[in-house]
Formats: structure tokens, C-alpha cells, sequence
């Protein structure tokens, strides 16, 4: 058997700004260790209290802010970052308890220590609800490592039928129509479902509507809502189509008609919020949504834009070489526009 690493796997280089962001959270560690071994050697004050509790609102801003990479998708960046600050937190809360029993201690008989005791106990729930958003961000760096890691998937299946067939699937085909979606599932190794699916039928006829309530994780975001009131899971990604796109309306792609070049054509992106079902064959069309990303919508789980997502400040896309990226939602409209056409001509920056 052969070492090394699995064919196909990228080697990452150390990244100097994570080494260093290491170091930083490591000597902030360190120093609040030291504060505490520090304020064990002197009385406590109610000043010291309300230092460490500042200690605690301030670590997760200022770990997150100095982490490279963090409006980037690297979940191993936000795993990081959550550990540095619940490792900080452990002690800010240790060094806020000793405090605390300290000045009990010290002032047992006196009104005042025991009104600023009494008062601090009541402040530390509060702290704990200012604590709990810089959490989430590091967790939302996770869910989008997972939607990038099911775009990955997608974008190979795209290559792994073009190889197949000679030309990348259109959005729909046949009639009826067949979705995309349904016709890489042996590409995603669910073949066992496209045997289940039976063309000669639409996609919520009664013959293929149990098909719709069967998880496919590759196509879900673990970000967006699942199922719509029937028990029917949406997918979280869409094909671009309409003239000029990735699937033109009127003919299959191949990888020779991209003239734009294949790592500046989009080809899959998210659009969770057009509430699409994962068999049913529709997909976001430029002539029909609206140019931009995770535009507002009627609903809590509604955006009516070309690409949406969950996601904070933009969503992912496949490229037609394969490649993923996260687009940010405040993207220059003409280049998005840009974006979309595989033959315009048009000059895209990076």
C-alpha cells in the first residue's frame, strides 16, 4: 500500500498569520493565568471583579478580530478561535469567582461588601447572554466549511458526467422535465435513487413525489431550512441558467464552448432562499431573479436574489473548473453579471 496522502489532496503550507494569531491567543492565555496567580497574593476588590468580567465581554472580539482568514471559509480558523476563547473564559470566570469570595470574606459584616457581592452575582447571568453571539460566528464557519465541502462534490459530479456523456447536464431535460440534481445522482454515489426516479413521469407526479421526502445531504446546507410543510427537502444550490450561462437555454455546455474561461464561469451557487425541491426542475434564471445575493425576501426564509444562502455576508459557488468560493453579498453588480456569461468577454478581477 502506498503512503502519503489520498490522490487528490491539496497540501496546505504553514500559514505565518495563524502562527502568529497562535502565539497572540497564547500569551493572552498566559497572561491571564498570570493575573490570577497575580490577585491571589492581595486582597480583592469589586474593581477586580468588573475587570475580569470586561476580560470576558473582550476576548471573543479581540481573538476574532486578529484570526487571518476569518471572512474567508476556514473552519479550522473558527475552531480555533472558539477554543482560545473558551480556554480565556474559564479563567476570567475563575478569577471573577475567587474575587468574589474574597471580598465576602473580607467584608462579611459589611452592608456595602455585601450589596457589591450581591450585585456582581446578580451581573454574572448578564455577561453569560453577552458571551453567547461571539460563539455562533465559529459555528457558522463550520456550517459553511460543510456547504463548501457538498459544493466540492457537486462540481466534481458535474465533471464526472461531462467525462461521461462529453458535455455537462443542462438544468432540465426531457420531457418532462428532469432536474440537474437528479440527473449527477450516480455521481454523488446515490445511484440506488436515480433507479427509483422514473422519467417517463413529472417530478411530483405520484410515481416520483416519494422521492422528494428522502434526504440527499449532498445537496442540503446545513445552514438553511430542510423541508417545506409536506415533509419535502428543499436544496440549498441551483444551476445558472438562461442565455449565455453556464446551461444555456437551448444547448448542452462543453468544457471547449467557455470561452470566458471555465475559473471565471459560474456553474452551480446557492439559492436557498428560492425554495426549491430537490427534484423539481427549476433553477435560478438571470433573466428572472434579480442580480445580487442574499437580497431580502417576504419571509424569514425568502430571498428572491440570483444567489442566497445563510450564511453571513455572502454565499458559495461552484465554478465551472470545479473550484468553490464564497462570493461576498456586497459583490459589484457588473461583475457578478460577469460572472454568470461563459462567452461574454467581459474581464472579471479577482
Amino acid at each position: 500500500m502506498e503512503h502519503g496522502f489520498p490522490p487528490g489532496t491539496n497540501w496546505v503550507p504553514i500559514d505565518t498569520q495563524s502562527l502568529i494569531a497562535h502565539v497572540v491567543m497564547s500569551l493572552l492565555v498566559s497572561g491571564l493565568v498570570g493575573c490570577m496567580i497575580g490577585t491571589r497574593r492581595r486582597l480583592a476588590s469589586a474593581g477586580d471583579i468588573w475587570k475580569w468580567a470586561a476580560a470576558v465581554v473582550a476576548t471573543p472580539f479581540f481573538a476574532w478580530s486578529i484570526w487571518p482568514g476569518r471572512n474567508q471559509d476556514q473552519a479550522y480558523a473558527g475552531e480555533f478561535v472558539l477554543f482560545y476563547i473558551l480556554l480565556a473564559w474559564v479563567i476570567c470566570f475563575a478569577g471573577m469567582v475567587r474575587s468574589h469570595v474574597s471580598i465576602i470574606r473580607q467584608q462579611k459584616r459589611s452592608v456595602l461588601g455585601r450589596t457589591i457581592a450581591g450585585l456582581t452575582a446578580l451581573a454574572m447571568p448578564a455577561l453569560v447572554y453577552f458571551m453567547l453571539p461571539p460563539v455562533a460566528s465559529p459555528r457558522e464557519a463550520a456550517r459553511r466549511s460543510m456547504c463548501k465541502n457538498n459544493l466540492k462534490r457537486l462540481g466534481l459530479a458535474l465533471h464526472k458526467y461531462q467525462k461521461a456523456n462529453r458535455t455537462f447536464p443542462l438544468a432540465t431535460s426531457g420531457e418532462p422535465a428532469v432536474s440537474w440534481r437528479v440527473q449527477i445522482l450516480p455521481f454523488v454515489d446515490t445511484r440506488k435513487l436515480l433507479d427509483k426516479y422514473d422519467p417517463e413521469f413529472a417530478w411530483n407526479s405520484e410515481k416520483n413525489a416519494p422521492l422528494t421526502k428522502i434526504h440527499v445531504s449532498s445537496l442540503l446546507c446545513s445552514s438553511s431550512i430542510d423541508v417545506d410543510k409536506e415533509g419535502r427537502y428543499f436544496s440549498a444550490y441551483t444551476m445558472l441558467t438562461g442565455p449565455g450561462t453556464f446551461s444555456d437555454d437551448f444547448k448542452p455546455r462543453t468544457p471547449q464552448g467557455i470561452s470566458d474561461g471555465a475559473s471565471n464561469t459560474l456553474a452551480i451557487v446557492e439559492a436557498a432562499g428560492l425554495n426549491i425541491i430537490w427534484t423539481e426542475p427549476r433553477d435560478a434564471h438571470i433573466d428572472r431573479e434579480p442580480l445580487g445575493i442574499n437580497f431580502k425576501g417576504t419571509g424569514k426564509y425568502d430571498s428572491p436574489g440570483l444567489m442566497s444562502s445563510w450564511h453571513i455576508g455572502g454565499a458559495n459557488a461552484v465554478f465551472a473548473d470545479g473550484s468553490v468560493r464564497f462570493l461576498n453579498q456586497d459583490i459589484d453588480p457588473q461583475v457578478l453579471k460577469a460572472l454568470t456569461t461563459a462567452n461574454g468577454g467581459e474581464s472579471a478581477p479577482e
